[in-house]
């Protein structure tokens, strides 16, 4: 008999430390307007900001910080003009990388739209009339005021194809709202009136489309004029309210439409007849800021994010344009992972279904930054927005339905909790808030302000707020009563708080590291100085790995990490820093997967491997060297890979594309005689055939598999 060989144990991507960490999505900004620069360069905006791409879309530059921005105009191979509420017009002359405000002569200095030429002339939309330049927006002289356009008039919108033409449009400031187009053949210097004004609408927006015709976002439809402004009809008899208007080369229209009076509910529609009937496109989330099309007919779609389709809406790519803030993780009853991920005061709600590959927006209804509980069937989403509000949904977060009648629960909510009873706990900025009729009704049973909850295994509950110094509360009765437990932590903000397998509690504070042995009675500050980590946020796997980094303040993107209950720690290298240096780190956290997820100022960041171990089976000596099929085969998105050693050997096993490129190394060391297996999660690479080899000693194997998605 061939002896047997103790189960061993690896820490898969840990020792390939150069891979640890991969940014994904969501990204960051719907950009509110986007313009093409030739070839494959996008310019975009947003209200206070502008970036660029020269791989159309796929890599952008650094946000560049511009106020209050409200139209864009790119001079083909020339200088690019923002039009700013508030501050009147800025110009780059080197493609967006710096600006230099202009606008001399431009009264008052909140400017709605700007046009340009490679002539030099320049000609904004204001309040006070239309305003030109000559010199490339350096100085301003009105050429068409209240006496041409009238008496409490303002430019609200301009245009043009091709530069023959252009148009200005005005809209009263006063109800009932009316507007005219006026057209310019010299280059802005002289305008004409249209003959016929759109009456009770607002222009928001004007468009020309490739044969010539204006079509206007309006608060009630599309607007279109086929002789130059002169007339105008409604197009396909739309009432509603209109977000966006584009055009593809071959003259087919895009729009975004919606029934309220804001662009939330906009969805994609296209017309193929000038915009007489509409089919729906599918659109990868909800609401619509923007759509605009390149000179090859991709859309560009700003919904939460930029989206890009190449094949008229039938797929998506969401773009980097930038990084979201991302505060909060919850992982639901069937391993779903939920992220709070936007800005600083309003964040949207994702969700994963994949191990936090990928991620989609929840339309839940939350204006403030979403926190999210399951209750039996029944999900619970909470804001941070005043007054409060609870949202719930039976369908898995296909739709939310506000809970009504809570107004005894003040405050900001910040979390909500459901409990082993099922009660139902809030977390909010007047104290904690318990409901046991499903929301319906809620008591006050602390006064204390409480930001975060956890959960023991064996049930107790605690909560924290990461801006005062009141420690860790805790509560045995379900949430019930609440007690405050710090003794030997001392009065310290305590920002993060983790419950390891074996019941231990971490907590990440500014006093540093603490640790409580009997569920938070006591505390022992942990001396992470022997290596020096510092951090205040705080995860443990499901194997008790302790990770810990972040700051209070400045930028600090390093983890370290503890296999030992906390007597030594290692740093994570490379640090998240190396991927982007203005990141900062804002939350740790383990899914059940045992991927290590990092939320920071600049966005979401994933361990590219699992941090739990791997099993190495244990059993007889194979007869020799042998490397199976692995199984399931095809797979989506994990399967497993075994492979038989004689005797102990240097193994490394490596996944490559049909191109022979190295896309995964799922181990590498000294191993042992005997059977071993590795999983392999292809969650992160697309659909298609991928090849496997093991090399041990002089000895090599190599075998295909099939991903399908």
């Amino acid at each position: 008999m061939k002896r047997l060989v103790l189960v061993c144990l690896m820490f898969v991507g840990i020792a390939d430390a150069q891979n640890f960490w991969s940014r994904i999505e969501p990204y960051s900004y719907g950009l509110n307007e986007i313009r093409f620069g030739g070839g494959d360069t996008v310019f975009g905006t947003w209200n206070s900001g502008f970036s660029r791409s020269t791989n159309n879309g796929d890599v952008w530059s650094n946000p560049v910080i511009v106020s209050f921005v409200q139209d864009i105009h790119v001079v083909p191979n020339g200088n690019i003009f923002l039009a700013q509420n508030q501050d009147r017009l800025s110009r780059s002359t080197n493609r967006g990388a710096s600006w230099t405000k202009v606008g001399n002569g431009i009264t008052p200095t909140s400017c709605s739209s700007v046009l340009a030429n490679a002539a030099g002339v320049v000609v904004t939309g204001t309040q006070n009339g239309i305003f030109r330049s000559t010199d490339n927006g350096t100085n301003f002289t009105r050429v068409a005021g209240p006496a041409q356009l009238g008496a409490d008039t303002t430019i609200g919108a301009m245009a043009t194809y091709d530069g023959t033409v252009w148009y200005a449009f005005t809209r009263r400031n006063s109800f009932p709202e009316i507007g005219y187009a006026l057209r310019s053949t010299d280059a802005g210097l002289t305008w004409t009136k249209g003959n016929t004004s759109l009456d009770t609408v607002a222009i928001y927006k004007a468009y020309i489309h490739p044969n010539g015709s204006i079509f206007t976002r309006t608060n009630s439809g599309i607007r279109v004029s086929s002789d130059g402004g002169n007339s105008w009809y409604r197009a396909g008899n739309i009432t509603e309210y209109i977000g966006d208007i584009a055009f593809a080369p071959d003259g087919t229209v895009y729009t975004g439409m919606t029934g309220g009076n804001s662009t939330e509910n906009a969805y994609l529609f296209r017309s193929t007849d000038l915009g007489n009937t509409w089919t729906p496109v599918s659109t990868p989330s909800f609401g619509l800021s923007g759509i605009h099309v390149n000179g090859k007919g991709e859309l560009f779609l700003s919904q939460d994010q930029t989206y890009r389709s190449s094949d008229q809406g039938a797929t998506w790519k969401a773009l980097p344009v930038s990084f979201p803030n991302v505060t909060q993780f919850t992982e639901g009853p069937t391993g779903e992972l939920f992220i709070s991920a936007g800005g600083s005061a309003y964040q949207n709600l994702y969700r994963s279904q994949n191990n936090g590959f990928s991620w989609t927006h929840v339309n839940c209804g939350v204006t403030g930054i979403p926190s999210v509980t399951f209750h039996a069937d029944t999900m619970i989403v909470a804001d941070n927005f005043y007054p409060a509000k609870l949202f719930r949904s039976t369908d898995n977060g296909v739709t939310f339905k506000n809970i009504t009648g809570i107004s005894v629960l003040s405050g900001y909510v910040n979390a909500v909790l459901s409990t082993p009873q099922r009660a139902l706990l809030a977390a909010t900025t007047t104290g904690i808030f318990r409901s046991v009729n499903h929301g319906k009704a809620w008591t006050n049973v602390s006064t204390t302000p409480s930001g975060t909850f956890r959960q023991h295994p064996n049930g107790t509950l605690y909560a924290f707020r990461s801006f005062s110094s009141s420690g860790v509360f805790r509560s045995t009765d379900d949430g019930a009563t609440w007690t405050e437990q710090k003794n030997g932590m001392g009065n310290t903000i305590v920002h993060s708080l983790a419950v390891a397998p074996n019941g231990d509690l971490f907590s990440g504070s500014d006093a540093g590291l603490f640790r409580s042995t009997d569920a938070g009675s006591n505390w022992v500050r942990i001396d992470t100085q022997k290596v020096k980590p510092y951090g205040i946020y705080v995860a443990v796997n499901k194997e008790g790995t302790i990770f810990f980094g972040g700051a209070k303040s400045g930028t600090n993107s390093i983890v370290y990490r503890s296999t030992n209950a906390g007597i030594s720690f290692t740093q994570i290298t490379p640090e998240i820093s190396a991927i982007d240096n203005q990141a900062t780190i804002r939350s740790l956290f383990t899914s059940s997967s045992g991927h290590l997820f990092a939320g920071t100022s600049m966005g979401l960041f994933r361990s590219q491997q699992k941090t739990t171990a791997v099993t190495e089976m244990s059993g007889a000596v194979p007869e020799g060297f042998r490397l199976d099929q692995n199984y399931p085969n095809p797979f989506n998105p994990v399967t497993t890979i075994r492979f038989h050693l004689a005797e102990p050997a240097d193994v490394r096993l490596t996944v490559y594309d049909p191109l022979g490129r190295e896309v995964r190394r799922l181990t590498e060391g000294r191993r042992n005689a005997g059977t071993h297996t590795v999983p392999f999660d292809a969650a992160d690479l697309a659909s298609g055939v991928y090849y496997y080899t093991v090399t041990a000693g002089s000895r090599s194997a190599v075998k295909r598999m099939l991903l399908v998605k």
